[in-house]
C-alpha cells in the first residue's frame, strides 16, 4: 500500500466491470498489520467462456515470489478451476505482519476475468473501516492519469514491469504537466522486470525542489512513457481530522492509454546507410518557436562530436548527420528559440528508441 494508506477510511466503493484475457495483474495487493490497521485482499474470479485453470501468482516489489494465505492454501503460486460461468473469491487473512506485492493472473481461457478488493480494518476489533476495488490492469505502453493533489487530497501510483527479470532495469519516463498541459517537470525512473513501485506523485520527483512543492497542491496530468507496463491510480482524501469527525476516502482507477502528442513522440532517429545518423525532427506541435537545433552525441559518457542545424519554421525536418552511428549510444537534441534561448531538450538512450522531450 502507499505509506499514507493506514489513514484512510472508505465508505463507498464502485467496483470495475470484469473483463476477459489471458493475462491480467493487480500491481496493488497488500495484507497484514500495521499499528491498529489491518488489510486484506479479496480475489474475485469469474469464466464467462469454456472450462478453465486460472492460476493465480503473488510477487513482492523486487518480483521475487510472495508466500500468503489465500483461502486455506500458504502458497506464492495458486491453481483454481473454473466451469463455465463459475466464479470464485477467495480472501488474505490480514493477520500476520504487512507485506505488500502485486498478482498475476494467467489463464488458458480468454473468458476468465477479475477484479481485487481491498478491505482496511481496526484491529482491535475486526471492524472494517474501508474498501476499495483493484481492477484488472493489461500491459499497457505510454499512459496518462489524473491528478490531483488540492488541500487533502493526494494521487499516487502503482506500476510494474511485467517484463522477464534480466538485463539493465529500462527506464520509465514521468511526465507531469499543469491543466493547460505546460510541463512541470520530467525524471526517469528505473524499473526492472519483474518489478513494482508504489509511490505518490510528489514521492516520484523527489531531489527536485520544486516538481515536488507543485506537485504537492495541483491538478493535472502525469505521463508515463516507455516499456508496456501494468498499473493502477490510486487517490485518496485524508482530512487532518481522523473518523468520524471526517470519512477519509480511498479510490482505485486504471489509467488512460496513451499521451498526446509532443515533438518527442512525432520525431524519430534511425541508422542511415551511410552508417551515420538520421533525424526526423517534427516541431509542429512546438509551442514556442525553434529556430536551431543542437545535436550531441556520445559514447557512454564521453562526448564524441556535435552538429548544428538551422530550421526553417515549424513542421518536419530530416537531417542527415555526418557521424559513426554504431559507436553513439546516446544523443541530446537541443532546440533554440530567437535570440539563443533553450526551449526544448530530448534525449536518446541508443540509436532506435524514442526522442523524449525535456521541456524548459
Amino acid at each position: 500500500m502507499l505509506r499514507r494508506l493506514t489513514l484512510l477510511a472508505v465508505i463507498s466503493v464502485a467496483f470495475p466491470v470484469l473483463h476477459a484475457q489471458n493475462v491480467f495483474y493487480f500491481p496493488q495487493v497488500g495484507d497484514g498489520t500495521a499499528g491498529t490497521i489491518g488489510f486484506r485482499t479479496e480475489i474475485i474470479l469469474l469464466n464467462t467462456g469454456a472450462a478453465a485453470d486460472a492460476v493465480v501468482e503473488f510477487f513482492q516489489a523486487d518480483g521475487t515470489p510472495l508466500t500468503i494465505t489465500l483461502g486455506n492454501q500458504t502458497a506464492s503460486r495458486f491453481t483454481f478451476n473454473l466451469r463455465s460461468g463459475g466464479s470464485l473469491s477467495v480472501k488474505t487473512p490480514g493477520t500476520a505482519g504487512l507485506t505488500i506485492g502485486y498478482a498475476r493472473v494467467t489463464s488458458a481461457g480468454a473468458g476468465v476475468g477479475g477484479t481485487a478488493v481491498f478491505t482496511g480494518f481496526n484491529v482491535p476489533d475486526n471492524v472494517v473501516l474501508f474498501e476499495a476495488g483493484v481492477p484488472a490492469s493489461k500491459e499497457v505502453q505510454n499512459f496518462s492519469l489524473f491528478v490531483d493533489t488540492i488541500g487533502t487530497n493526494n494521487t499516487g501510483l502503482a506500476i510494474l514491469n511485467p517484463a522477464a527479470a534480466g538485463g539493465a532495469p529500462p527506464n520509465i519516463m514521468l511526465t507531469l504537466y499543469d491543466t493547460d498541459f505546460n510541463r512541470i517537470a520530467t525524471t526517469d525512473v528505473p524499473l526492472g522486470g519483474g518489478q513494482k513501485l508504489s509511490q505518490f506523485v510528489a514521492e516520484f520527483f523527489a531531489g527536485n525542489t520544486a516538481a515536488v512543492e507543485a506537485a504537492s497542491e495541483m491538478t493535472g496530468t502525469l505521463t508515463i512513457e516507455g516499456p508496456a507496463l501494468a498499473a493502477v491510480t490510486l487517490r485518496q482524501n485524508a482530512p487532518p481530522v481522523p473518523f468520524p469527525q471526517a470519512v477519509p476516502v480511498l479510490t482505485t482507477f486504471p489509467v488512460t492509454a496513451g499521451v498526446a502528442s509532443t515533438v518527442a513522440a512525432a520525431s524519430s532517429l534511425r541508422l542511415s546507410s551511410s552508417g551515420g545518423l538520421e533525424v526526423t525532427l517534427d516541431t509542429t506541435s512546438l509551442a514556442d518557436p525553434a529556430r536551431v537545433v543542437t545535436y550531441r552525441f556520445y559514447n557512454g559518457n564521453a562526448l564524441v562530436g556535435s552538429s548544428r542545424r538551422e530550421l526553417s519554421g515549424a513542421g518536419r525536418h530530416v537531417h542527415n548527420l555526418d557521424v559513426d552511428g554504431s559507436s553513439v549510444t546516446a544523443v541530446e537534441v537541443i532546440l533554440s528559440g530567437p535570440g539563443g534561448a533553450e526551449i526544448g531538450r530530448f534525449h536518446l538512450r541508443r540509436p532506435g528508441d524514442t526522442l523524449r522531450e525535456e521541456r524548459r
